[in-house]
């Protein structure tokens, strides 16, 4: 039995059955920012409910109880809406980033969004005082000057600088 041996090393002249498959990357998908973008959008649509709720049940309150309580919800609205902008925001970041198309724009307008989120939390507790909550609702009383007021001011400052720090991890992915 003879064996051919220069079938195995003559070069192969033939072309190939396949060519060459480049890989693409799969396009990320961003379920964390959709999740976070939709929790900030359900909150900042309670926090609107709650508001309009206040204002109104204001005069039936108010008649029941004189006049004591202003009920003023204005700024309460303000960062509201904001929150809600955001969650927006947040949502088309992550489907533009979906996509892989232009999310380093929307990174960078959610970047400089949080900054004027803080100054805007910030401009509320210098205006209106740490427990601005607390007087805008109930007014100049013991119940509107309580220190547990205090709370909701920080956690909204708190989470100003956390927006701030997740939209700069958002612009450097």
């Amino acid at each position: 039995m003879k064996v051919d041996v220069s079938y195995y090393y003559e070069p192969n002249k033939k072309e190939p059955l396949y060519k060459k498959v480049e890989k693409k990357d799969k396009p990320p998908y961003p379920i964390l920012e959709m999740i976070f973008g939709t929790l900030n959008i359900v909150i900042a649509v309670i926090s609107m409910l709650i508001i309009a709720i206040i204002n109104y049940l204001k005069p039936i309150v108010n008649s029941l109880l004189g006049q004591n309580f202003p009920f003023n919800t204005r700024q309460l609205l303000i960062l509201s809406i904001l929150l809600l902008i955001f969650g927006v925001l947040l949502e088309l970041f992550s489907l533009e980033r979906a996509r892989s198309k232009n999310h380093k724009i929307i990174a960078l307008i959610i970047f400089f969004y949080s900054f004027f989120m803080v100054f805007m939390i910030t401009y509320i507790i210098v205006r209106y005082s740490l427990a601005w909550m607390g007087i805008q609702l109930f007014g100049n009383t013991e119940l509107g000057a309580n220190k547990w007021f205090y709370l909701p001011s920080i956690g909204f400052l708190f989470y100003s600088f956390f927006i701030v720090y997740y939209s700069f991890v958002l612009l450097r992915r």
